[in-house]
């Protein structure tokens, strides 16, 4: 509410419930539903919302970005390996410590200068 007597709300027309324990996801859609609504392009709204759960899910990558400098090496390697393979073991994505250790330090070899260095899984 404003001071001018305006006011501003949202409505959740999207939600997930989701119960872990029963292992089920419940998916709530709705619309804006206003005086001139029409009925029809409201329900073709509503299906184009929930469409989301039939979707195959879009092949992606996990990303990681660090500083390297000939002096320090990595910018907090420890906690860029950690987030990396929480991210991997979530995702269900193949994540070996020794093998990304092993491609930061040969993506730096022979390097002189601070490097931004990019990992991608």
């Amino acid at each position: 509410m404003w001071p001018t007597g305006d006011a501003s709300f949202n409505v959740a027309i999207r939600t997930a419930l989701i119960d872990e324990q029963r292992g089920t996801i419940e998916f709530g859609i709705g619309s804006g539903v206003v005086w001139d609504s029409d009925v029809d392009t409201e329900y073709e709204e509503c299906l184009l919302k929930c469409s989301v759960l039939g979707a195959r899910p879009e092949d992606f990558d996990l990303v990681e970005t660090t500083r390297w400098t000939p002096e320090q090496g990595f910018l907090l390697l420890e906690r860029h390996l950690d987030r990396l393979n929480d991210s991997a073991e979530y995702f269900g994505f193949r994540c070996s410590r020794a093998e990304v250790a092993s491609a930061l330090a040969a993506a730096v070899e022979g390097c002189s200068e601070a490097q931004r260095v990019r990992l991608s899984l």
